[in-house]
């Protein structure tokens, strides 16, 4: 019976060549673009998931709200609140930021450079770099070909660089150790890392070191991408409900002659990319959800 079924088909195959031809086509390009959009939708719900600590990792925006102008909400915080949320919440095991040339005063790329042993210089202008704490690196489960993650941002006279840029500075040379110049700065490379894959929130081709004590007040420009991990086995939700009182602590006396208040919340590391995403970010991605009114 289905070799009777077989012959029918055929038939009719070739019986109706255009229509056979037309619904076929229509059936391959139907399942192609099913295929397509399948992997587009695991590729963008596949961001940051590859982190060891992606469940326990979350940014900490900022919002001002003001009397009588409205507010402005961005991704971006004080230096300080790092630092300050490990001290005052428990719940916090450890903090990480992260800051391109705009918190220190300038803006566009940025000059590096490698002279080597022939006094022949390669320079380039970069703008993919930001300055990091060395906990974002132990924080984070960015892949590291040279060098140990744990202690190659400590000194605060260190750089960690792509496999990329390894290549573009010291060509076959072994990178690790060499001086690379940050305008006028020296620079020790002390960590080769995988170039960043495309379903991270960030990226970058250099990190350089802060110092250890950087940081630590609130007079400064909200300038920092703050990242938080959470020790195992909290709820967020504990966290976020003392947020309220922390910006009272730290903020309040300062804002309020300005008649500005603030308001800090947790974003799950996960939800970055395809959720509410604020001005100032790495990704420039619409406001989807007001969290000040």
């Amino acid at each position: 019976m289905f070799r009777n079924f077989l012959l029918i088909a055929q038939r009719n195959l070739f019986k109706n060549k255009v229509f056979s031809l037309v619904n076929i086509l229509g059936l391959a390009i139907g399942m192609a673009a099913c295929w397509f959009i399948f992997e587009y939708v695991r590729f963008e719900r596949s961001y940051d998931g590859w982190h060891a600590n992606a469940g326990r990792i979350y940014r900490v925006p900022l919002a001002f709200t003001r009397d009588l102008t409205g507010g402005g909400v961005g991704n971006a915080n004080y230096a300080a609140t790092g630092p300050e949320m490990k001290a005052d919440l428990p719940e916090v095991e450890e903090f990480a930021r992260l800051g391109d040339p705009s918190a220190f005063g300038t803006t566009g790329a940025q000059q590096f450079s490698y002279t080597d042993e022939h006094r022949n210089s390669r320079r380039f202008n970069e703008t993919e770099f930001y300055f990091a704490d060395a906990s974002f690196l132990r924080m984070f489960s960015f892949p590291f070909l040279e060098g140990d993650p744990h202690t190659a941002l400590a000194d605060g006279k260190s750089v960690v660089i792509s496999a990329s840029m390894a290549r573009k500075y010291f060509g076959d040379e072994d990178a690790m150790g060499k001086t690379l110049y940050f305008n006028s700065h020296p620079l020790i490379v002390e960590g080769v890392f995988q170039d960043v894959p495309g379903n991270s929130h960030v990226h970058f081709q250099l990190l350089i070191s802060l110092p250890p004590d950087f940081g630590h007040s609130d007079q400064d420009a909200p300038s920092w991408y703050t990242y938080i991990l959470l020790k195992p086995g909290t709820d967020p939700s504990r966290v976020a409900a003392k947020l309220p009182a922390f910006v009272d602590k730290h903020l309040t006396k300062r804002l309020s002659p300005l008649n500005m208040g603030a308001v800090f919340f947790l974003q799950s590391l996960t939800a970055i990319h395809l959720g509410s995403s604020f001005g100032g970010g790495y990704e420039l991605r619409a406001l989807r959800r007001r969290f000040i009114s």
